[in-house]
């Protein structure tokens, strides 16, 4: 996890906190944990980090060469995503997968991804 997602999470955390324990926002909140440390966060490092994150997810990803595994038939956003969590983002290099290996690594049944990988061979 990159620092400034981490940041994000922890703002995000501080900010259901702050709703749930009505407590005013400021600029630079502290608020004393049951231990008695003190923890700062200043608002502004935190939007600067979630900036940044929000463009780090707006950018592109790296155009890889082949055909998108979503043109093959029978594969919509669903089964794309999960192909594509798995690394598999061409129609060509799911062509070139086992379905009983695959379904190990996605939660795609092995027989609709045989299919899949016949269609994508064969389109």
């Amino acid at each position: 996890m990159s620092l400034n997602r981490l940041f994000s999470t922890v703002k995000q955390i501080f900010e259901k906190a702050q709703e749930a324990n009505n407590v005013p926002d400021t600029n630079s909140s502290t608020t004393p944990p049951e231990d008695g440390t003190t923890i700062e966060i200043d608002d502004k490092e935190a939007e600067r980090a979630t900036e940044e994150e929000q463009e780090e997810s707006t950018e592109e990803p790296e155009e890889s060469e082949g055909t998108p595994v979503g043109d093959v038939s029978g594969i919509g956003n669903v089964y794309e995503s999960k192909l594509s969590d798995a690394g598999i983002t061409t129609k060509e290099q799911l062509a070139e997968q086992d379905a009983a290996t695959l379904s190990e690594d996605v939660d795609i049944a092995e027989g609709r991804l045989d299919t899949f990988i016949q269609n994508a061979q064969n389109e």
